[in-house]
């Protein structure tokens, strides 16, 4: 007889869970994606041509996914994974983009004007999983484009934030007026757009 009360019980419970996913329409797991991300300046390299300054950053992403059936947040585990983001930024000043209109000889003076400084590559260049939780056979690589794209959007403000563009337009100005002073013996103004 307490085989029989046992039995109904567990049937009893098969039917609630079931009764329950077919009223939430199969909306049984919820997610809620958690991102926290630390970048620190690595190092940042000046070059001579086209690309004038570099920046080389470290990021650690640690992306979350939170799990629920119904309301109970507890019930199922976790999804988590730790990126490892090797970034590399870097701004160029396209000197195709100058003409003889941007050029003005003013006797002993010449005042050439060069675009804006904009970013000329890619920022990630190397993309590592760290460490990895999760169980009931979640995939993560949603989670691995999720950090890919949220690490190139986060290296690019963050050399925005170290003012890229500003050592940019410092460094194009000093390659420039120091090749074309040693050209021209004139003096040499650049500015920018």
């Amino acid at each position: 007889m307490l085989r029989f009360w046992k039995l109904i019980v567990v049937v009893a419970i098969l039917i609630g869970i079931f009764v329950a996913i077919i009223i939430t329409n199969f909306k049984v797991i919820g997610t809620e994606r958690i991102n926290l991300t630390e970048g620190v300046l690595q190092r940042f390299e000046r070059t001579g041509n086209l690309q004038v300054i570099t920046f080389y950053m470290d990021q650690i992403i640690d992306e979350e996914i939170k799990r629920s059936l119904f309301t109970i947040d507890e019930l199922f585990p976790d999804t988590k994974v730790l990126f490892s983001v090797k970034t590399e930024v870097s701004a160029c000043i396209d000197l195709t983009k100058v003409t003889k209109d941007n050029i003005d000889d003013k006797g002993t003076e010449v005042i050439v004007t060069l675009p804006k400084p904009e970013f000329c590559s890619d920022p990630v260049i190397d993309f590592e999983t760290l460490t990895k939780h999760f169980e009931w056979g979640f995939n993560t690589s949603d989670l691995q484009i999720e950090a890919l794209k949220h690490s190139k959007d986060t290296a690019k403000q963050q050399a925005i934030d170290n003012q890229i563009f500003e050592l940019a337009q410092d460094q194009g100005e000093v390659i420039i007026s120091g090749l074309l002073t040693e050209l021209s013996e004139k003096n040499i103004v650049v500015i920018f757009d």
